[in-house]
């Protein structure tokens, strides 16, 4: 087993046990001509790498269809879930995103019985849970996170990837969509 499925693995037990049964992969990367608007997009990914240093997205794919934006300033993340089922009929939703690099920081929030529980920030394999109060809202099918850099040792994360995932109940019946084929987005941080 590789480094990065262990490290993969772990991160993945730091969110609970549910998502060990999901496979977690990452986004498909577009060329910079794809992000610029160029190529020929029937034949590419919808997925794209950050063409402006701080910003990325890609399409979600699965049970559901939706889109991740990820948005990087100066004193946070944002992560914007567009199209998932946040309503009456979900039981309960991880929205999660990972920064890959010299290790993973997974930034993840949870949502149960109508409102967000919890949200919070793992930097590395053996790094601290640490709670980010009113991280996360909903509106419609619209879920916003924001994770302080302040957060624990969020502000010294160098992340050179990405890829978001996305488990979530409906009526007793799970499922999880993430980006593309399963590779890593790269991505490229602030200066």
């Amino acid at each position: 087993m590789s480094t990065t499925t262990n490290t993969r693995t772990r991160a993945f037990g730091a969110i609970g046990a549910v998502a060990l049964s999901v496979l977690l992969a990452g986004c498909s990367a577009g060329s910079s001509e794809e992000a610029a608007g160029g190529g020929d997009s029937a034949e590419t990914s919808a997925s794209t790498p950050a063409a402006t240093p701080g910003q990325a997205s890609c399409d979600l794919e699965g049970g559901v269809t939706g889109t991740v934006e990820l948005t990087e300033t100066a004193d946070a993340y944002e992560v914007v879930f567009t199209g998932l089922p946040v309503d009456g009929d979900t039981d309960n939703a991880t929205f999660m995103l990972v920064l890959s690099g010299d290790d993973e920081t997974v930034l993840s929030s949870d949502y149960s019985a109508g409102t967000f529980r919890s949200a919070t920030v793992t930097v590395g394999v053996d790094g601290e849970r640490v709670d980010v109060p009113d991280a996360a809202t909903a509106s419609g099918d619209v879920v916003t996170a924001v994770y302080p850099k302040s957060t624990g040792a969020l502000a010294d994360v160098e992340p050179t990837g990405w890829y978001p995932n996305v488990i979530y109940s409906v009526s007793g019946t799970s499922d999880s969509v993430r980006c593309g084929n399963g590779t890593v987005l790269p991505y490229e941080p602030l200066s």
